[in-house]
């Protein structure tokens, strides 16, 4: 549950305890609640902004940042850009380029993502 079958560069766990950001395949927000039923709960970690790939660690997720995904974990036949994003009232959605609209209407001007 860890792990994306598709994130090559990461490590299935064979047991909970030995758990790292070496076997995380997404990132989870820090500040979504379950009421908050459009907040971005959590997702594949190959996010980018303004073309860079957002760096592990703690990353504030603005309404107006210019974001996608980088080509790592997913994309379509067409060749385009995806990834999964988990949102608060349990609901999982695969976005392309319409990610920038989910974090615009997810209720929390600044949502932060901690990032494997």
């Amino acid at each position: 549950m860890w792990h994306c079958p598709a994130d090559q560069s990461r490590q299935p766990l064979t047991n909970n305890s030995a758990l790292t950001d070496r076997n995380l395949s997404y990132f989870i927000s820090v500040d979504a609640t379950e009421v908050m039923t459009n907040a971005i709960q959590g997702g594949d970690r190959n996010l980018e902004v303004a073309g860079q790939p957002v760096k592990p660690g703690l990353f504030m997720l603005t309404t107006n940042a210019p974001v996608g995904w980088t080509g790592e974990l997913h994309s379509t036949r067409a060749g385009r850009r995806c990834g999964n994003i988990l949102f608060s009232d349990r609901y999982l959605q695969t976005f392309l380029a319409t990610l920038p609209a989910a974090v615009q209407r997810q209720g929390l001007a600044t949502n932060r993502l901690a990032v494997p």
